[in-house]
């Protein structure tokens, strides 16, 4: 319960790299996610590689539109980096035609979210690959970091160690209604 009441979506990474071992625990703990009919088909691409990580960043802010451009450079001081410069981002990708794909994914990024929060390190669900993994560029860079062409991304973890402020907030305001 620590986990989820500690964990927050952090904007701000120091640069020290993740190390290996923790990134495998992460994406052990997504594997272990629930997917519908048990079909597993889900595939978890840790890009580290810094080279591939800036030609991801320069292909998804090529595709962005401006308003989206904007939004980014006004949370990272007029820079642009849809992963908030984290030291690595956690692809979560299956076949579109699965039975439930957003689900399947989104359910493993929440364990990898919770697991990573427990070893330390700060994360951030990142949006952007999932409307632009269509794009030329950015489809170029995801095949190069070995994503299959066929699968769609339904989400990603941006990851790393915090270099800012955390807060712990009990409860947020959502609806809750019990019927009974």
């Amino acid at each position: 319960m620590d986990e989820i009441y500690s964990r927050r979506s952090i904007r701000k990474y120091l640069p020290d790299p993740v190390p290996r071992e923790k990134i495998v625990e992460v994406i052990q703990a997504g594997t272990c996610a629930p997917s519908a009919l048990n079909n597993m088909q889900r595939q978890f691409t840790a890009i580290i590689n810094r080279e591939i990580i800036d030609l991801l960043n320069r292909a998804v802010e090529d595709a962005l539109d401006q308003t989206s451009k904007t939004r980014i450079k006004s949370r990272m001081n007029g820079k642009f980096s849809f992963f908030y410069d984290a030291p690595a981002l956690i692809v979560v990708s299956t076949d579109p035609d699965s039975l439930c794909p957003a689900a399947d994914c989104a359910v493993s990024l929440e364990n990898m979210f919770l697991k990573a929060e427990r070893l330390g390190l700060s994360t951030c669900w990142i949006n952007q690959l999932n409307a632009l993994c269509s794009d030329d560029k950015v489809r170029r860079v995801l095949t190069k970091a070995g994503i299959p062409p066929h699968h769609k991304v339904y989400g990603s973890c941006a990851i790393g160690y915090s270099d800012a402020e955390k807060k712990t907030v009990i409860s947020k305001p959502n609806k809750i209604i019990i019927c009974d």
